[in-house]
């Protein structure tokens, strides 16, 4: 689906949104969101910051009054196990997730209503990403691991869809979403796989904000491969299957897919610069996809981004 850009249609305004912001291990890192949120959440709309920290630190919820805000402690609590909380928490007409370290954009909120409302078909819209922050370091090879192919601004609908950040009609998500890491392994892919019923907007975008060095990159990606692995394993996929697809498309695919996606963007000399951190990087993806294939999750879920 094309993106259209059109004002903004009068039925989109009774369109409310359900916001929810995982914060596995706390919410030390959430104010960048609070600040974006403050300026697009409407009344009836509502905010619902799901904590996993070992404490409940408070919000500041200043300039939310109109909106319902509800901050839910869960302490030890995984990515994987909030998100498989959402489906039967959500009460508004959409959904949107997403990290505490990713903000959206300044028009997210506004364009999600206006496609929304534009379009009694469409089932989600495709989250883009960029980075205006984490720009030290491993902070740019650490982003294109996962966002190379939906990095704004794009000029079609993007092959990959990240299950992080989401926006999905509240009608079509699932009241129990399943076993933690259902989410992320069947829901999300499931969804991708509907391209009719799929649009985006590059509007809708966050900044993930992730500053890190060697060590929280590679530790980052091989928790975040080795739990998904695990959840796989655990819905019933082959092992050898896993670990074969892994070793080709993160050990050796990888870094050659994020140089041709892009190919023809002005960020490619963040490609070209980080030819070598980004092979690193794949090789400790794929050691964690084999490890959660092989060993299960161990303490992946619980240490994963």
């Amino acid at each position: 689906m094309t993106e259209v850009a059109a004002p903004t249609m009068n039925r989109s305004k009774g369109l409310t949104v359900a916001v929810f912001v995982t914060a596995p291990h706390g919410t030390h890192d959430i104010g960048p969101m609070l600040s974006a949120l403050r300026e697009q959440l409407l009344p009836g709309d509502r905010l619902t910051v799901l904590d996993g920290g070992t404490r409940k630190d408070p919000l500041d919820i200043s300039g939310l009054a109109s909106i319902e805000v509800e901050h839910l402690h869960r302490s030890g609590m995984s990515a994987f196990h909030l998100r498989a909380e959402i489906g039967s928490m959500s009460d508004r007409d959409i959904t949107v997730v997403f990290e505490e370290h990713a903000p959206p954009g300044p028009r997210f909120m506004d364009e999600v209503r206006r496609l929304f409302g534009e379009n009694a078909n469409l089932a989600a819209i495709k989250v883009l990403g960029r980075n205006l922050s984490s720009t030290g370091g491993w902070g740019w090879p650490n982003f294109l691991m996962a966002f190379a192919e939906c990095m704004a601004p794009v000029g079609s609908l993007p092959p990959s869809m990240l299950a992080t950040s989401a926006v999905v009609r509240t009608s079509i998500l699932p009241k129990a979403i399943g076993a933690p890491g259902s989410w992320e392994t069947e829901f999300i892919p499931n969804l991708n796989r509907q391209s009719e019923r799929l649009s985006y907007s590059n509007d809708v975008w966050v900044n993930h904000i992730e500053h890190c060095g060697p060590w929280e990159s590679l530790r980052g990606h091989f928790n975040n491969q080795r739990a998904v692995s695990a959840a796989r394993v655990a819905k019933g996929h082959r092992r050898g299957k896993l670990a074969a697809r892994a070793i080709k498309d993160l050990g050796f695919r990888r870094h050659r897919e994020i140089a041709r996606a892009l190919a023809d963007r002005p960020e490619s000399h963040h490609c070209r610069e980080n030819r070598g951190k980004l092979f690193l990087i794949g090789w400790a993806a794929f050691f964690g996809a084999l490890a959660g294939a092989y060993l299960g999750p161990g303490r992946a879920r619980e240490l994963m981004h």
